[in-house]
């Protein structure tokens, strides 16, 4: 049996935010939203801060957290999504598509 049919769309939907929810999440309480997001991330040192808004209009995000993005954008999927499209890159203007899976971006580099 699928999951559709234990669970009716509309309830699935409805535990879904809007992009309006998440956009009003971010602005209304906006250190508690990117704290969250910072969860989603790997963090070789996770930051002490998430925001230093005392010297305005210079904030600071993620005070002393160090990061590594290509890490995050690549190399943590290799175990689990290794065959899964990573980079897919479509050009209507010139008609090409490439498509690349993890691995191959990897090896690019």
């Amino acid at each position: 049996m699928s999951d559709h049919a234990q669970h009716p769309v509309s309830t699935l939907a409805a535990d879904v935010p809007t992009f309006a929810d998440i956009y009003h999440d971010s602005i209304m309480a906006r250190e508690n939203f990117w704290a969250e997001q910072a969860k989603r991330i790997y963090w070789h040192k996770e930051p002490e801060q998430i925001l230093d808004d005392s010297n305005l209009p210079f904030a600071k995000w993620f005070v002393g957290g160090e990061t590594n993005l290509c890490y995050n954008c690549v190399d943590r999927h290799l175990p689990d999504r290794a065959e899964q499209d990573a980079f897919v890159w479509v050009s209507s203007e010139i008609n090409q598509e490439l498509i690349e899976t993890f691995p191959a971006v990897v090896d690019s580099f």
